[in-house]
């Protein structure tokens, strides 16, 4: 698997671990959503058993606080991507841990 950062290996590499994920990937590089600053490529889809099979999609970060984000562009690419999959009644969260991943 190919990481963008220390973040998103450290991430892979903890929640590849989790029983209840069932399955999870990198976001290939052509997976991309349109927002009015440009094309934002998500990092994770991730299939977890929650008593049913739920799909998920998280942003990895070294913090939540997206005010914290060294490119403004950055932040609106992310708050456009949970614009997006919020229309497609997918949860989209941006996390720092495996550990804090949850179905919603």
């Amino acid at each position: 698997m190919v990481f963008d950062s220390k973040i998103e290996k450290n991430f892979a590499l903890a929640i590849d671990r989790r029983p209840d994920v069932l399955l999870f990937v990198k976001l290939p590089w052509w997976y991309k959503i349109d927002t009015p600053v440009g094309k934002y490529n998500p990092d994770w889809a991730i299939a977890l058993k929650d008593g049913e099979v739920v799909y998920i999609v998280r942003e990895t970060k070294a913090s939540t606080d997206l005010d914290k984000l060294p490119f403004e562009m950055e932040k609106t690419k992310i708050l456009s991507g949970m614009a997006h999959f919020s229309e497609i009644d997918v949860s989209f969260k941006v996390l720092v841990r495996a550990e804090d991943v949850r179905a919603n």
